[in-house]
């Protein structure tokens, strides 16, 4: 007698074979019906696959650019990688005047961590640093310094 797994695998050809031929014992339009149920559940199995990937590549797409954005806050003095210094970037901001100020405390790992883009030189401990429109807004505004952390 034939193990088991012979047996089921001898069956489900012989039931393959009966079904391609029942699917082509009508001529041209049942093979033109096949390809075409075919094709349709192709289609509708890519169309399904992509809805279910959607909301993931999206949610992803946010993190990147939010990552790409912020930063990684690090502690100070912590290096994960190993591979020289980091600046580690801290998201603060406050509110003043119903102007809303955006920032990053940076912390830099080291004396060589990279500089922010725009920014000439690492800022030292207690010093601000401003972009040019933020900083012609907040010229006439000394009552802020205190707020911006």
């Amino acid at each position: 007698m034939s193990p088991p797994s012979q047996v089921h695998t001898v069956r489900w050809a012989g039931d393959l074979a009966l079904g391609v031929r029942l699917a082509l014992a009508g001529g041209r339009t049942s093979f033109v019906r096949l390809v075409l149920a075919a094709v349709g559940m192709g289609l509708s199995v890519t169309v399904l696959l992509f809805a279910a990937a959607t909301p993931t590549m999206v949610a992803a797409g946010y993190d990147v650019r939010r990552t790409q954005r912020e930063g990684v806050a690090l502690p100070t003095g912590v290096n994960p990688t190993g591979a020289g210094d980091l600046l580690g970037m801290d998201d603060v901001g406050t509110k003043f005047r119903g102007l809303d100020l955006h920032g990053y405390r940076v912390t830099p790992t080291g004396p060589a961590a990279p500089k922010p883009p725009g920014v000439q030189r690492l800022p030292g401990p207690g010093e601000r640093v401003a972009g040019a429109d933020p900083a012609a807004r907040l010229a006439g505004w000394r009552a802020a310094a205190p707020q911006v952390p």
